[in-house]
């Protein structure tokens, strides 16, 4: 319960966290005891490891997020303990680090300036197919258009056929003429017709 409750103050702010250092070691070991069972319970989301082994030799090294009153002085403690500091915003209050070692783990727990320490969130980056809102934005759910075939669409863009993301080498017309567009990436990978009609560029 105690614990609990300490890690809820450890959470709110830098500034409790320093004032729980400063008013007794015991409540100052028990916010570091709070932040590391935070950060096993984090990395146990991860792997499904929520035992203390977690943060064993083998588990190094570990690229960690920091938050807490992130500054000048605590980038250059950081760096004095040889973690390989890969973010740092004083604005947000957040850092990315990279911890080595079982003592430079520690060592970062012991931090008060350091509220909360835990593995990054993942990336989620072209996350695959979704459902598409745009039969319903175009009140098109209860056209008879079947397979599609034989179906001529418009598309009104002012960034159409212009940018990387659509030309490559092979692609033409050139870029800002009109005529039959062949080559594009869309079109390589299958997700657009082989000949596009560009009325206007």
């Amino acid at each position: 319960m105690m614990l609990r409750a300490l890690l809820s103050l450890v959470l709110l702010s830098p500034a409790v966290a320093l004032a729980i250092s400063d008013v007794s070691p015991k409540l100052a070991s028990d916010a570091v005891a709070a932040k590391r069972s935070l950060l096993v319970a984090r990395l146990a989301a991860q792997d499904g490891d929520a035992s203390e082994g977690r943060l064993s030799s083998q588990a190094f090294p570990l690229l960690l997020e920091l938050r807490g009153a992130i500054d000048h002085e605590l980038h250059a403690r950081l760096r004095g303990l040889g973690l390989g500091t890969e973010f740092v915003s004083e604005k947000y209050g957040s850092a990315m680090v990279r911890v080595h070692n079982a003592k430079q783990l520690d060592s970062l727990l012991r931090m008060p300036q350091v509220t909360q320490v835990a593995p990054p969130s993942p990336y989620v980056t072209r996350a695959g197919s979704v459902q598409s809102r745009a039969p319903t934005a175009l009140r098109s759910d209860g056209a008879a258009l079947g397979a599609g075939s034989g179906q001529t669409i418009g598309i009104i863009s002012d960034s159409f056929a212009r940018t990387s993301d659509v030309r490559d080498g092979d692609t033409s017309p050139p870029a800002g003429v009109a005529g039959s567009l062949q080559g594009a990436r869309p079109q390589d990978s299958g997700d657009l017709p082989p000949v596009i009609q560009l009325l206007e560029e």
